[in-house]
């Protein structure tokens, strides 16, 4: 077995437009797999040719640490933050939130992909051969059964009832709970990607083209890709479809008719659409955005770690905390990025202009201005939680007010509008942080002298004066 796996944590400050990146890690080892636990918000990562999964909570403190028997292959995480952890040689181990092994599942092959329910404690497991299996969290098998061809990409429904299965022969089955395949369509250019909805109602294909699909598997729509499209993703209520390629977005509406079209940096095949905000998380070489339905750049966070790599993956917990780590092939980092005030900052800025288009056109949305109302009384007095929650639904009642009267909300939101708003929550929700006591100077490689206010030691900071993040030389605190 290779080297230990060793790694360096360094506490950081550095403000960075929409995000304040709060550490840094460096890993000794690729990171394999990450997926983030959101009730209990952290991240859970394993690594290449190393036998062991480690847990971070959002805040970089090591929660546990677990050797198992073999190097993890792929993970699938559920609600509380328990996993399915496959290894290599086929065996499926279940992880409980505390780190601890429940048990293990010997399957019929190497597993080749799986996916788990976020609420119904199960995963389904392809193996290679084509079985395919659904184990509940208690070690027990709901149905073991083979495919026509192996599964190269799974989505498993919201409360366990159906498997969306994407297989290596260019079809698409649903299967149910009890592993029957109700239907297969077969595309004749393959599956390239696949991406549907919580309860598997829509689905959404590349394959040549962009395709949506039913329930019953009939074809709704179909659509121009862009070239060099790699990924597909959809919003939760199926109402939007996006094709991603390197450098473009494409949105779709609900019959496929393309709604816009953006010029993005991007990595399709990690993009995903955020829970609960109808937005895109979209990890590229500069770092990670987040982009709205509409097509605005709702927030930044730029790759802090100076070493051009940028983000190779990307995961909000669902809190605060953007995790985004980078891949240099022998070794790995991850950062940690608090885009929590200008993520409530945004929210409250596209809420007053929904609600503003509610007033001007007479329909009252009373939730809508309720929540608005509590989250703004909450970023004043510094309240992050209650914030985000009445900015999430004050933003979200709006829109659905406008919707439900089939109101066009398409051009409510832009730029120039968002930029006009007079919202002051980011600042409110961090003046805390401009408040702390300054611990003591630093003075970087260039010669500036920094104000550092946490006291870990060694630190990485991103200079003032040249930009350039960098281990600091410990200077005295100035009177």
């Amino acid at each position: 077995m290779p080297d230990e796996l060793r790694w360096q944590r360094y506490r950081m400050d550095a403000p960075l437009k929409g995000g304040r990146t709060t550490m840094f890690a460096i890993f000794n080892r690729s990171i394999v797999k990450a997926a983030a636990t959101v009730n209990d918000p952290g991240i859970i990562l394993s690594f290449k040719d190393w036998p062991e999964l480690v847990s971070l909570s959002s805040e970089g403190r090591v929660r546990w640490r677990r050797r198992l028997d073999a190097p993890v292959k792929d993970m699938a995480i559920f609600g509380d933050g328990a996993s399915f952890a496959a290894m290599e040689g086929g065996t499926v181990v279940f992880v409980a939130p505390d780190g601890k092994p429940s048990w293990k599942y010997r399957g019929g092959g190497e597993v080749t992909v799986m996916a788990a329910s976020s609420k119904a404690g199960c995963a389904a497991i392809g193996v290679d051969g084509g079985g395919l299996l659904l184990l509940g969290s208690d070690g027990k098998a709901v149905f073991d059964t083979r495919l026509a061809s192996p599964a190269a990409r799974l989505v498993v429904s919201q409360d366990g009832s159906a498997v969306m299965c994407a297989d290596s022969a260019g079809g698409v089955s649903l299967v149910s709970r009890e592993g029957k395949v109700l239907w297969r369509r077969l595309f004749g250019d393959g599956v390239a990607d696949m991406a549907t909805t919580g309860g598997c109602t829509k689905t959404v294909v590349l394959s040549g083209k962009v395709h949506g699909i039913s329930l019953d598997g009939s074809e709704r729509w179909s659509a121009e890709a862009p070239p060099g499209c790699a990924g597909v993703r959809i919003s939760e209520d199926g109402a939007d479809a996006y094709a991603l390629s390197p450098d473009k977005i494409v949105r779709f509406g609900p019959s496929g008719k393309k709604i816009w079209e953006r010029a993005a940096d991007c990595r399709p095949g990690t993009a995903s659409v955020l829970s609960g905000m109808k937005m895109l998380l979209l990890p590229s070489s500069a770092g990670t955005s987040f982009m709205d339905r509409w097509g605005n750049l709702a927030l930044e966070a730029p790759w802090a770690a100076g070493d051009g790599q940028g983000a190779a993956s990307s995961f909000f917990d669902g809190a605060r905390i953007l995790f985004q780590i980078g891949d240099a092939g022998q070794s790995s980092s991850i950062l940690f990025t608090d885009v929590g005030p200008a993520l409530v900052d945004y929210l409250l800025r596209a809420a007053r202009l929904f609600g503003d288009e509610c007033v001007r056109i007479g329909q009252p949305s009373p939730f809508g201005d309720n929540h608005y109302l509590e989250a703004t009384r909450a970023a004043r007095s510094g309240d992050y939680p209650r914030a985000l929650e009445n900015a999430r639904f004050s933003y979200r009642y709006y829109e659905e007010t406008l919707s439900s009267i089939q109101h066009d909300t398409e051009r409510i939101v832009d730029a120039e509008s968002l930029a006009a708003v007079k919202i002051t929550a980011r600042g409110e929700l961090e003046a805390p942080l401009a408040r702390r006591p300054r611990i003591y100077q630093a003075k970087c490689t260039c010669g500036s002298i920094n104000d550092i206010f946490t006291p870990a030691v060694p630190l990485l900071v991103r200079c003032t004066y040249c930009g350039k993040p960098g281990l600091v030389e410990r200077a005295p605190a100035g009177k």
